[in-house]
């Protein structure tokens, strides 16, 4: 890894980032819209969009389905990828702790990692039918909301310093509660 391969690698996130997204955009932006223009969510996503839409919108619902489908699971190959190899680093760790301290690392990454790839594919990476609105709208706070909050805290549950103030939190509300 160097600073000329790093730039690469932003620049080809950057490129196909912009180029994968342009081309809904342009579509979207040509959708007919007829009757109450209200999206019910709190933000706005393509399938709210789809549903507000007078014309037909299955070949653009199909583009958003093999696009999702190629950018979540080839982020998610990647990320799997680096875990084999992460993996196989650590089992040539000689030590009992030493591995048991890098895999707590790892644990706390793959939390996360399970939580918002797992809210995302339940969102995005499905068939269109038999999903309720309301299940949609939760999901979506589940991978918008919830995890990016719910980050630091795992994260900061490996600090030992953060564990022992936890439980002297927990016994200190315990004591005034009998008390109380």
């Amino acid at each position: 890894m160097n600073n000329r391969f790093c730039l690469q690698l932003a620049v080809m996130c950057w490129l196909s980032s912009f180029t994968s997204s342009i081309i809904p955009i342009y579509f979207l932006s040509k959708l007919s819209f007829c009757g109450r223009n209200k999206i019910d969510n709190f933000f706005c996503d393509a399938s709210p969009i789809f549903n507000l839409s007078c014309t037909d919108t299955s070949l653009l619902k199909n583009y958003f389905f093999i696009l999702v489908w190629l950018v979540v699971f080839s982020c998610l190959f990647f990320i799997i990828l680096s875990y084999i190899h992460i993996i196989l680093v650590i089992l040539k760790i000689p030590t009992n702790s030493g591995r048991k301290k890098v895999f707590s690392t790892c644990g706390s990454h793959f939390t996360v990692v399970i939580m918002y790839y797992g809210s995302v594919i339940a969102m995005y990476v499905r068939p269109d039918h038999g999903y309720t609105f309301v299940f949609d709208k939760c999901l979506s706070v589940f991978y918008a909301i919830v995890t990016p909050f719910l980050n630091p805290i795992i994260y900061s549950l490996r600090n030992k310093n953060i564990r022992e103030a936890i439980k002297s939190y927990k016994l200190d509300y315990f004591l005034v509660w009998r008390t109380g």
